[in-house]
């Protein structure tokens, strides 16, 4: 009887959680969700991927362009704006699955005649905690062209 009892409840269990799973919840039984005294964490929601995108702005002849506006597309982010050395730092969220990013980069004054443009950047897993992933690519290079 007592069997049949867990072998119910386990059953239940596993419905149970792959519906939860379809909800985007996660199960309390996964090893990363048990700390080492024994608590159990649960963790809930759509898994999201934090990008960070450090790099240079250059011209075609491979002189800095400050005051290029750069962001990640597609994402929730602050876009950064370059400095006088061409450089940038960005940093922006989305729903987890993609291994590269795409950066739009407008130039904020027009001065040199410059055109705006978007590069493919492919990005390095760097840390994971189960449900959000933080990707990044440093030194990335863009240039822009008239």
């Amino acid at each position: 009887m007592e069997k049949l009892r867990k072998q119910t409840l386990r059953r239940f269990n596993m419905l149970w959680g792959a519906l939860l799973s379809l909800l985007g919840l996660t199960m309390c039984s996964t090893p990363q969700m048990r700390p080492t005294r024994g608590n159990i964490m649960a963790k809930y929601g759509i898994p999201l991927t934090e990008y960070h995108v450090g790099g240079r702005v250059v011209n075609e002849q491979g002189k800095p362009q400050p005051n290029v506006e750069v962001r990640i597309a597609g994402t929730q982010a602050n876009p950064d704006t370059t400095d006088q050395k061409g450089r940038f730092d960005v940093v922006g969220v989305q729903r987890a699955g993609a291994n590269a990013v795409t950066l739009v980069c407008t130039p904020l004054s027009n001065d040199a005649g410059i055109a705006p443009d978007s590069v493919q950047v492919t990005m390095q897993k760097t840390e994971s905690d189960g449900l959000n992933t933080k990707a990044s690519a440093k030194k990335v290079k863009v240039v822009l062209k008239k």
